[in-house]
């Protein structure tokens, strides 16, 4: 028989007539309630994302009444069991318990705790509690009214008293149920609180509807909305989050403790203690479910919930807001899986790639700007801020695991990489983003004003394929979704925003090509005028456009697919048709403290008010300083680059690399670059009057005291071709090498195909060509050339000046000093009427000494700086050995050596034989030449029209071990025994006409002298000025026929006065004389 205790202490017995002893009708609706109120509540599914573990049952033991067996009564309690399992289910009390009739209760002042199967403890109360339940015993309805609370307690071995911490409650003034249909609701304001999660739940009009058949939540739903507050839990012994993991806390795991019903040998019911199994990571499925480690076996129940009409999501100073948010859950036994919500990983912030973007165009600008033309424009490019600043310290200890696999990119980075000052302002320990909520300790709050429904799906929703809790804000009707930081004075628009709390994937997802804009302000405005502008630390204010950006807050991973655009305050902006991926770089914690990486694809263009780049594929890399602030590391360009800058540089290459420094003050600036072509493409980099073009392009720069960055060294590879309009300079070779400090240029060739130096009308070829611009000089390793060209003049034609060698060449410009050795010729060509070619072992040239120092520096092009510039930064003013630029150095000496006085002279011994040697036996010495020709013009065209060449009409040859030229004092000599071959074919007319110039006419030999001396009368040679040319032995000869002469002693040519036009005026007199056995052969 039921026992019922009332106020009055008398026993009340039930109803005499027996019946079927039934289930008691309380307990269904207790438990429902609790249902209703535990982890079936909005906030709890939806942010908690987990049931409570598994508690203890306790109670005294009694036998479970009748509803209609309690009977009228003062004060009482009831203990109620189930008759099927003798299991233990409720305890209820009550002030009072009236039967209305007609299967109606009413009871007032009601308490009840209830023991759950799972082990938790339920208690309830409420003022006053009528339900019904007609002909029979089981409730089918009820009303609760008056500070209705319900709190649900974790398990544990023994009942908690009510004052105990709980870990759910709820709150209304009247709750309404139905057990017949499984519903409970409310048309009062509802407060559901955690605050074991930091959960506050406030709603009006709450409805569920359960299936009690499948034990799930089929419905919930909202009329009107209100709020759900998230407030971090600061890590302790509890976690933060139900369902999270906290991998890598560096906190003891929480080892789950389950208890197990038994009896003991009087038949009552007890708890026993029994260690759980231990949670496993869950595995997923190939249809999106995901198991759970502690209900292998229970299928998961999948929720979609939807909140409508101007939804906000605030977190500190960092809001978003739209008119439709939806949230999709996986739940298993009741609860989130293990790691359906994490909290590893740092705050992204809208603004972080602005930076970045920045000190890539910055980058590639100053990389380029003095890309192998050197030392010219100071002014270009600007200095390079840092783009971001790490704070380590920031990141306190979460780990990013997980991932994105096809699709992650970037809204923004952690609060590490953002920068925490601008302008002096700003806070370094900011905690701001769109997610700060899962990382800070900053309330989250999700407020709604129209209706909300939560309804339990039949299958997987597509959104929960890698996630198990994920949400997506649309702008709905209302239009789009705002995002938007005051703090930082940052916003945002797009048409939704989608969140995987599992994978911590943010996905913002725009209509058109710019239905995403992210935007990056300075809020404090303390910018100057005179300040550049665009997206750096100083000023990250910037704004990105796109479709759609992607990122992963575990990974740091992200990705823009499709074009978008950077665009800064200034006249700065990056675009791009294909994709944009950033890589973020994890920190002390764990958590991702600074973007390590930023890649552009396709149709790259990055440009600011007076310089750009295009390219295929951009781009940048970070790492930390010494102080840890991730600053430009390197910058990488490929595919069809092309930059422009602002003083009219450009360049065109396959691809661009350069490599960066820190400056240790919180910026890095270029140290190296390379530039690659293609086959066939090669790099072209030009400015106003200057061209580069080679296969590959190598530098590195410097900055001086002033830390404005300059050309150091360069080196160009593959059919080099270098062009300087403003230092007259024309390079080819294999290789040019540079090394602007040491001014020093070298260009290397082939056997096939020399290196070539041209400087105005002197060109410098050979195998390798090494130019020095202090102090000047050229030499040549191996064989090479040199030419010298000159303009046709007024009554002059036009001539040509080559020497060749076979061993070396050196030039000092300074002292005007040429020397050529290894079989070197040079030779002298005036249209087609004149040759003259000088031949020897070595030959050694004397110019003009160089123009004083200021007449050379104002023919060098210089920088804004002052300093000389030109091809890579080199001088080579002084390289034109005619002086086109520096005026015209005449040719002063010009010495001849044989092979015999070449060796003498090197090895210190005298060339010339001594007393009683012949020479015979030795190897034949090979002398020194000189060979003049003259030529007279063709009169007559050939019948055939071919090209008559010009007739040969006079020849002197001279050869000897030393011939020595003096320009300046019109003499040659031949200091030892040699040879003269003399050929002249001239007309009598031709030789009258010499005549009546006053061309010698006499000639005298003897045996041991002879004379070619001058005309009788004719004025002497000293008073001649010395022409630019050597002196020429045709003058004051005139001896029809061919003649051979050979000495032992010496030859002395002078020069005598000249007659005539300009510098081919005829000499009005000279003399030959040749000594010691002199001989006509």
């Amino acid at each position: 028989m039921p026992q019922h205790t009332s106020a009055n202490g008398r026993r009340s017995g039930g109803s005499r007539r027996k019946k079927k002893r039934r289930s008691s009708p309380i307990v269904p609706a207790m438990v429902l309630l609790s249902i209703a109120g535990t982890p079936t509540v909005v906030g709890y599914v939806l942010l908690s994302g987990g049931r409570l573990d598994d508690g203890p049952l306790d109670g005294p033991p009694s036998d479970a009444p009748d509803v209609r067996a309690i009977g009228a009564g003062g004060q009482g309690q009831v203990v109620l069991r189930s008759r099927e399992t003798g299991r233990q289910e409720a305890l209820i009390q009550y002030e009072t318990w009236d039967p209305e009739g007609q299967g109606w209760y009413v009871a007032t002042d009601l308490s009840a705790w209830v023991y759950l199967k799972s082990g938790e403890y339920v208690h309830l109360r409420a003022d006053r509690a009528r339900f019904y339940a007609p002909e029979e015993d089981r409730p089918r309805s009820g009303v609760l009214t008056g500070n209705v609370v319900a709190r649900v307690f974790d398990a544990a071995a023994a009942r908690p008293a009510l004052e105990d911490p709980f870990a759910i409650e709820m709150r209304a003034e009247a709750v309404s149920f139905d057990t017949e249909f499984g519903r409970v609701g409310s048309d009062r304001p509802v407060a559901i609180d955690m605050p074991k999660h930091g959960i506050e739940f406030r709603s009006h009009d709450l409805r569920v509807v359960i299936n009690q058949v499948a034990e799930r939540i089929e419905l919930l739903e909202v009329a009107r909305g209100e709020r759900i507050t998230y407030t971090p839990v600061a890590r302790g012994g509890e976690t933060s989050l139900p369902g999270g993991e906290e991998a890598g806390s560096g906190e003891a795991a929480l080892v789950p403790v389950a208890f197990r019903q038994e009896q003991d040998a009087r038949g009552r019911p007890q708890r026993v203690e029994a260690p759980a199994a231990q949670p496993t990571p869950a595995g997923r499925g190939g249809d999106g479910a995901r198991g759970d480690a502690r209900a292998p076996d229970v299928p998961p129940v999948f929720y979609a919930a939807r909140f409508q009409e101007n939804v906000r999501l605030t977190q500190g100073d960092v809001s978003a807001s739209g008119g439709v948010l939806d949230v999709w859950a996986r739940t298993v036994d009741g609860r989130l899986p293990d790691g359906a919500i994490r909290r590893e990983g740092a705050v992204a912030s809208t603004g972080c790639e602005f930076g970045a973007s920045d000190s890539l165009v910055r980058g590639v600008e100053q990389a380029l700007a003095t890309l192998a033309m050197g030392a010219g424009d100071r002014e270009w490019p600007p200095r390079l801020r840092r783009p971001l600043q790490n704070r380590d310290e920031a990141a306190d200890g979460a780990s990013g695991e997980g991932g994105v696999t096809d699709s992650t990119s970037p809204v923004g980075a952690s609060p590490e990489s953002v920068p925490g000052e601008v302008d002096g302002a700003g806070d370094s320990n900011t905690d701001a983003g769109l997610h700060g909520a899962l990382s800070g300790d900053v309330p989250m709050t999700l407020e709604w004003d129209g209706p909300m429904v939560m309804r339990a799906q039949d299958a997987a929703p597509v959104e929960l394929r890698r996630n198990d809790v994920a949400a997506r804000l649309t702008g709905g009707s209302a239009g789009g979704v705002t995002l938007r930081d005051a703090s930082r004075g940052s916003d945002g628009t797009c048409a939704s925003l989608e969140y995987g709390f599992t994978t911590q994937d943010v996905v913002i997802a725009g209509v058109g090509p710019t239905g995403v804009v992210l935007s990056m302000r300075d809020s404090e405005d303390e910018i100057r005028g005179d300040d550049e502008r665009g997206t750096t630390v100083s000023d990250p204010s910037g704004t990105l456009r796109a479709s759609r950006v992607e990122y992963s807050m575990a990974t740091g991973v992200g990705r823009v697919p499709g074009a978008g655009t950077l665009e800064g305050r200034g006249f700065q902006r990056v675009s791009f048709s294909e994709q944009m991926d950033i890589l973020g770089a994890a920190g002390r914690g764990g958590g991702i403290s600074s973007i390590e990486e930023v890649v552009f694809r396709g149709n790259v263009v990055g440009e600011d008010e007076d310089s750009a780049f295009e390219s295929q594929f951009a781009q940048a890399v970070f790492a930390p300083d010494d102080q840890g602030r991730a600053v430009l590391s390197s910058v990488f360009l490929d595919e069809r680059v092309r930059v422009r800058g602002p003083g009219g540089e450009r360049l065109a290459a396959s691809s661009f690399r350069s490599e960066f420094e820190a400056d240790g003050q919180g910026d890095s600036q270029p140290r190296w670059f390379e530039a690659e072509g293609a086959s066939n493409a090669p790099v072209i980099a030009t400015r106003p009057g200057d061209r580069l073009e080679a296969r590959r392009v190598e530098g590195t720069l410097a900055g001086d005291e002033a830390g404005r960055r300059s050309l150091q060294t360069f080196e160009a590879q593959g059919a080099v071709s270098l062009r300087s309009r403003e230092q007259g300079v024309e390079i080819n070779g294999a290789t040019v090498r540079g090394d602007v400090p040491a001014q020093q240029l070298e260009v290397d060739g082939s056997p096939e195909r020399w290196a070539r130096v041209r400087r105005g009308p002197t060109m410098v070829e050979g195998e390798r060509v090494r130019l020095s611009g202090e102090p000047r000089y050229a030499h040549v390793y191996g064989p090479g050339g040199l030419t010298h060209d000159s303009p046709a003049a007024s009554g002059q034609a036009a001539s040509r000046f080559r020497a060749e060698w076979g061993r070396a060449m050196t030039f000092e410009s300074v002292t005007g000093q040429v020397r050529a050795e290894g079989g070197a010729t040079a030779r002298l060509t005036e249209g087609s009427l004149r040759s003259d070619t000088i031949a020897g072992e070595v030959i050694e040239a004397w110019l003009e000494p160089e123009a004083p120092q200021a007449a050379t520096v104002a023919a060098a092009p210089t920088g804004d700086d002052g300093s000389r510039g030109g091809a890579g930064g080199i001088d080579l003013s002084g390289f034109d050995v005619g002086g086109a630029e520096a005026g015209h150095r005449r040719l002063l000496r010009v010495v001849a050596l044989g092979s015999a006085e070449a060796t003498g002279r090197e090895s210190g011994e005298s060339s010339q034989p001594g007393p009683g040697e012949s020479g015979v036996g030795a190897a034949t010495p090979r002398p020194a030449t000189i060979e003049l020709r003259r030529y007279a013009a063709p009169t007559t065209a050939s019948a055939s029209d071919a090209p008559v060449e010009p007739a040969l009409t006079q020849l002197l040859y001279i050869e000897g071990q030393r011939i020595e030229i003096d320009n300046e004092q019109g003499t040659m000599d031949v200091p030892g025994a040699g040879k003269l071959v003399v050929v002249d074919r001239r007309t009598p007319d031709e030789e009258r006409e010499s005549h009546a110039e006053g061309t010698p006419t006499d000639e005298a030999a003897s045996g041991d002298q002879t004379a070619l001396a001058t005309a009788p009368g004719q004025p002497p040679a000293a008073s001649t000025p010395a022409p630019t040319r050597g002196p020429d032995p045709f003058a004051g000869g005139s001896a029809r026929g061919d003649a051979l002469f050979d000495w032992q002693g010496s030859l002395h040519v002078e020069r005598g006065a000249s007659t005539g036009r300009g510098g081919n005026a005829a000499p009005a007199g000279g003399s030959m004389t040749m000594t010691d056995r002199v001989r006509m052969i």
